[in-house]
């Protein structure tokens, strides 16, 4: 990190935060209905 931020010998970095926009919140997936893919006993 020293080297990265180019920082001098006597600053200690502490910490690291993140700064910046999160992506946008995921679209829910269409799902099929449970019926169409549970067997029961059955093919």
């Amino acid at each position: 990190v020293r080297e990265i931020l180019d920082l001098p010998q006597h600053i200690r970095p502490i910490a690291l935060l993140t700064v910046g926009k999160g992506r946008p919140p995921l679209e829910p997936m269409e799902r099929m209905p449970v019926e169409e893919h549970l067997h029961r006993e059955t093919w």
